[in-house]
């Protein structure tokens, strides 16, 4: 009879926990595990149950909380209260629902967690509701997974955190995912701990904006904190939350592993955006840039409009602006866009300072102020808008960079050798590799001294104050992310073949990867910033340079690194459509910790063609999409008519009314206007990814211009063109090429327009069979019988004139 009711009794219980109306008296501890190795053993205890502990593969990630399901804090009396659950329901075999409630000040406050293990990730869902039946004032609730510390942690958030103990934002707003990245000290642990991004996420206009993030390592546990100052009556405060572990203790990995589980959990996609085609934006531009007013000249263009702090050049940047207008000449061969090319080049050289007694022997000032504004007053300066004054080291290699890609294509192109850019720029570099820090990092400044003023002696003759005009340099700044630096040194040494530059390059990499790679910390891109900011442009710098090394080396630890610093910057950028904004949100990132905005810059970086290249090298479509997207984000920006046409806004959006500057506040304000900066660095990617080359396109409308050094310029954007792998390198000049045929046995090309009457061409084709002979013939004749060597290639040389069209005929023996 005892056995009989026995099973009778287990069958009552099985059944009330089928139907979920189990008691705590009657459960013991709950145990969820997946495939994926995440484990949560959900403890009952003498109140009811807590939290528990979350384990990854076996090792837990934090000390157990047995305190309570959910935290209620008076932050005036710093008095906390824990609720445990006194109900639970089983919903399947990975997902609970705990239920619990309690009093505090005479409100009764009722909430549910539902507890969800995913079967296929290394993820949890934490879904979060309550309400309270009368206003709470100073009450917050506390969304945390543990109390207690077993190990040290640090965390990041951009733009608040980075390699950082502590954060403390309340109200949370200007971040991209909203998810606090946590890792231990020794890497065996890392997280991705936040808001599910399909929720209505810190909107301004609602409750969620009550939103606050909470951390101190060994001292406050992360935590997010809803409810502002109070908790209202008659609100269902709703709180999807996500926690994502990686175990994987490579610090690229574990970022590259968080996010790709990030992307899976929450089926992120990129949503599709179409403004207007590549060529379509840079016609706009050079249409506008052509006309603008803008344009000083002698000078160069001024930085921006909107802003009276920036009414100055930008000489930092003058040696791209400078290569792109060359770039527009040999594309159009309108003589406008070389004259202001040479006439940018020229004006830098005379912000340098040329006394070789002096400690700045070299350096070049960043800015010319075009007004009598700032500190600094009219003439060469480096006060940068006088926010960050300060000699710039970073800015004046990035600026050698591209004086240097301007003295190398003139002097192919033209047989023109302008040695005074060339000796400009390596002056220019030199002194600021030399400023190299103990640690072998570079600063990114060198302060301003007040002591031995030059009076009289005004080297750069501007007519400056005089206390811009000093003797020698200050104190030299923390070591900061080499975001220009790097590539640029890639690009100097290749240019130049000079040993030293490879050297002090490898250098300030082993410095890079130590100190800011694998810390998740990229720091000091805006010039006109302090060197500790935390900026979202940086970190392509550093991916630009990983790709550079991985196409050389075929390391592919540096593709792992350029592969994390995407999926890290992925967490920057805002995921979605904001519900409250109209204007484009998704993939906007807060510029800075100073200038909260949403931009889409790709300022003095090559983002878009890194995720470009990312793609190229790893297959994965995520990287396409994102590049796209970027691009499409700051067409959107582009002013389409007037004097401003082809420039770019500074802004997407400003979704928590951060700025009251530009157009005035709003969620949809847009900013002052640039000329340079984003536009023209995305210009020029998109002119080398999609007008040129070093193959000759597949079509019969396309003009393939051809240059000494084998560039080619394409008529017009050429992607979803076949590339033929034939090479032309005219002697001198160029000259133009069209393909009229192309198969297995007879390949035809045209000739033409050369811009000199008499060249020799040399011809060079690749993708050939090894050991097949081929015929070539000109309009007709046979020049020559040309076998394909081991890489399938043949080369021949032709002279003639080329003012008029001629025909070119491979013709295979086989």
């Amino acid at each position: 009879m005892y056995k009989h009711y026995s099973i009778v009794l287990q069958i009552m219980i099985a059944t009330i926990l089928t139907l979920g109306l189990i008691s705590q008296s009657l459960a013991e501890n709950i145990v969820l595990e997946n495939k994926f190795g995440v484990k949560i053993v959900i403890p009952k205890t003498d109140k009811g149950y807590a939290f528990g502990t979350v384990y990854l593969n076996e090792s837990p990630v934090e000390e157990s909380l047995l305190k309570g399901m959910i935290l209620f804090k008076d932050i005036e009396k710093n008095q906390d209260f824990w609720f445990h659950a006194s109900e639970i329901k089983k919903l399947s075999n990975l997902k609970w629902k705990f239920s619990g409630r309690g009093n505090i000040d005479g409100a009764t406050i009722a909430f549910n967690l539902v507890i969800e293990l995913p079967e296929n990730n290394k993820a949890v869902n934490l879904d979060y509701d309550f309400k309270v039946d009368k206003d709470l004032q100073n009450l917050q609730a506390c969304l945390l997974f543990n109390s207690d510390f077993g190990y040290d942690w640090k965390c990041h958030m951009y733009p608040w955190a980075a390699d950082a103990r502590f954060i403390q934002r309340d109200p949370l707003s200007w971040m991209g995912i909203p998810s606090l990245i946590l890792y231990r000290d020794d890497m065996s642990m890392g997280m991705l701990w936040g808001i599910d991004p399909a929720s209505d996420y810190l909107n301004p206009t609602s409750w969620t904006k009550d939103f606050g993030i909470y951390f101190i390592n060994r001292q406050v546990p992360a935590q997010y904190r809803v409810g502002g100052k109070e908790l209202k009556a008659g609100i269902n405060y709703h709180c999807p939350m996500q926690l994502i572990l990686s175990d994987n203790q490579d610090p690229d990995l574990l970022i590259t592993e968080l996010v790709k589980s990030w992307i899976k959990h929450n089926n992120f996609q990129v949503e599709a955006l179409h403004v207007r085609s590549n060529d379509e934006a840079l016609k706009l531009f050079m249409h506008g840039r052509k006309n603008t007013s803008m344009w000083y000249p002698g000078q160069g263009y001024r930085l921006e409009m909107g802003d009276p702090s920036s009414a100055f050049i930008y000489i930092g940047e003058q040696g791209l602006s400078a290569l792109f207008e060359y770039m527009l000449y040999e594309l159009t061969s309108d003589t406008e866009w070389r004259k202001r090319s040479f006439e940018q080049m020229d004006f830098v050289l005379n912000g340098q300072n040329i006394n070789p007694h002096d400690p700045l022997y070299g350096y070049i000032h960043t800015a010319f102020s075009l007004v009598d504004y700032g500190p600094a007053g009219k003439g060469f300066n480096s006060y940068d808008r006088g926010s960050n004054p300060g000699y710039k080291i970073d800015m004046n290699i990035y600026l050698g960079r591209y004086m240097l890609h301007m003295w190398e294509r003139v002097k192919i192109h033209e047989g023109i050798d302008r040695k005074d850019w060339y000796d400009a720029a390596i002056k220019a570099i030199d002194w600021a590799v030399n400023q190299q820090n103990s640690d072998g990092g570079l600063p990114q400044k060198i302060s301003f001294t007040p002591l031995d003023v030059q009076e009289g002696n005004d080297w750069m003759g501007t007519g400056q104050p005089e206390f811009v005009k000093y003797k020698g340099p200050g104190k030299k700044s923390i070591s900061a992310t080499s975001t220009r630096t790097l590539p640029a040194l890639w690009h100097i040494y290749k240019i130049t073949g000079n040993e030293k530059y490879k050297q002090i390059m490898e250098e300030v990499e082993a410095y890079t990867l130590s100190s800011f790679q694998n810390k998740y910390l990229f720091i000091s891109h805006h010039p006109d910033l302090p060197p500790h900011t935390l900026e979202e442009g940086g970190i392509w710098g550093i991916c630009e340079y990983w790709l550079y090394r991985f196409e050389e080396t075929n390391n592919k630890n540096y593709l792992k690194h350029a592969v994390a610093n995407a999926h890290l910057s992925l967490t920057w950028k805002c995921p979605k459509q904001l519900s409250w904004v109209e204007n484009p949100t998704q993939l906007g990132s807060a510029e800075q910790q100073y200038f909260l905005q949403y931009s889409v810059y790709c300022y003095q970086n090559r983002q878009v063609q890194c995720l470009k290249k990312l793609y190229k090298y790893t297959g994965n479509s995520l990287y396409e999409q994102l590049a796209e997207r970027i691009t499409q984000n700051i067409f959107w920006t582009q002013i389409a008519e007037g004097d401003l046409m082809g420039a770019t806004h500074e802004r997407i959006a400003d979704p928590w009314l951060a700025r009251s500057d530009g157009d005035g506040p709003g969620y949809n304000t847009m900013g002052t206007i640039y000329m340079s900066e984003q536009s023209l660095d995305l210009l020029l990617q998109t002119v080398e990814m999609y007008r040129t080359g070093k193959f000759i396109c597949k079509d019969n409308i396309i003009i393939n211009k051809s240059y000494p050094d084998g560039l080619v310029y394409y008529s017009e954007d050429n992607r979803g063109k076949e590339m033929t792998k034939l090479q032309i390198f005219p002697s001198k000049g160029y000259v133009n090429s069209m393909v009229k045929s192309w198969n297995a046995n007879e390949k035809i090309w045209m000739l033409s327009n050369a811009s000199e009457k008499n060249l020799t061409i040399d011809h060079k084709l690749g993708s050939l069979e090894h050991g097949i002979t081929y015929k070539a013939l000109i309009n007709g004749y046979e020049i020559g019988i040309y076998q394909a060597n081991q890489d399938g290639e043949i080369k021949f040389s032709h002279t003639s004139n080329f003012t008029k069209e001629i025909e070119v005929k491979i013709i295979s023996s086989k």
